[in-house]
């Protein structure tokens, strides 16, 4: 996938909403996006969700 910032790397260390909408942004501008979160995976997956262990906003955010 091309775009403006192909070819730069980004480490992503946010959690909740908007910090990871500025990585998916990021990435979706060509930007490599490395998701860093905690060992036990952070807020954002543990919330409340119709599906066990899947939390839609999460991946929603999180994708690229």
């Amino acid at each position: 996938m091309g775009g403006p910032l192909e070819g730069i790397r980004v480490l992503e260390f946010t959690q909740i909403i908007a910090g990871p909408f500025c990585g998916v942004a990021l990435a979706d501008f060509g930007a490599d996006v490395v998701k860093v979160e905690p060992i036990d995976g952070g807020p954002s997956r543990r919330r409340r969700s119709a599906l066990p262990g899947e939390n839609k906003t999460f991946h929603a955010l999180n994708r690229g």
